[in-house]
């Protein structure tokens, strides 16, 4: 973690072996539906030396973020 990064609740570190792929890839990620504030939740993605904010959507129905 960089830092002065703070994580609250869950942190998924997600990797592949791919190398074949077309277009962007889009990853949706479950969270508890009693999170506190859900339309804060954001995705990242280390890029460039930083990490970039990623997200997508937040599926406040389903419980689900994406990005």
């Amino acid at each position: 973690m960089p830092e002065g990064f703070r994580v609250r609740g869950q942190f998924v570190d997600i990797t592949t072996t791919g190398t074949t792929y077309t277009g962007p890839l889009t990853v949706c990620i479950a969270y508890d539906p009693s999170t506190p504030n859900p339309q804060n939740l954001k995705l990242f993605h280390w890029e460039d030396g930083h990490w970039q904010d990623v997200t997508t959507e937040v599926d406040t129905v389903n419980h689900y973020v994406c990005g």
